[in-house]
C-alpha cells in the first residue's frame, strides 16, 4: 500500500513540475503599422434591441418569465432540458433572488412598464 502511495505522489510530482511555467525573453516584434481607418472609439455602431427568449414587447411595456418563453418557442419540454441549445435562453433569466443571492423563486410572468 505503501509502495503506491509513493508512486502515485512521485508521478504527481512529475506532472505538477512540467506544468510549471518558465520566463522567457520576449521575441521580436515587428514595427506596428498605422491604418488610416478611424479609431474605434470615434465610429458608433447602430445597436440592436434583441429580445432575449422569454421576453415579449408591447411598446415600452415587456412581459417575461416562463409562461412567454413556453408559448414563444416551438418545443417546450426543451425548457426543462439541462442540455438545451443556447437560443432556449439562460435560466438566470426566471428566477427571482433574494438580496442575499439565493433563488427565492421563478418567474411566470412579470410585467415592466
Amino acid at each position: 500500500m505503501k509502495s503506491i502511495l509513493c508512486f502515485l505522489i512521485s508521478v504527481l510530482a512529475g506532472i505538477a513540475a512540467l506544468a510549471q511555467t518558465t520566463n522567457s525573453t520576449p521575441l521580436k516584434t515587428q514595427p506596428a503599422v498605422q491604418s488610416e481607418a478611424a479609431p474605434r472609439s470615434q465610429v458608433s455602431m447602430p445597436t440592436l434591441l434583441e429580445a432575449k427568449p422569454n421576453e415579449a414587447r408591447l411598446g415600452k411595456t415587456s412581459i417575461d418569465g416562463i409562461g412567454v418563453e413556453a408559448v414563444k418557442t416551438d418545443n417546450p419540454l426543451e425548457l426543462i432540458n439541462p442540455a438545451a441549445p443556447a437560443k432556449y435562453g439562460s435560466a438566470e433569466d426566471n428566477v427571482v433572488r433574494d438580496l442575499d443571492g439565493k433563488v427565492s423563486g421563478l418567474k411566470m410572468f412579470s410585467f415592466k412598464f
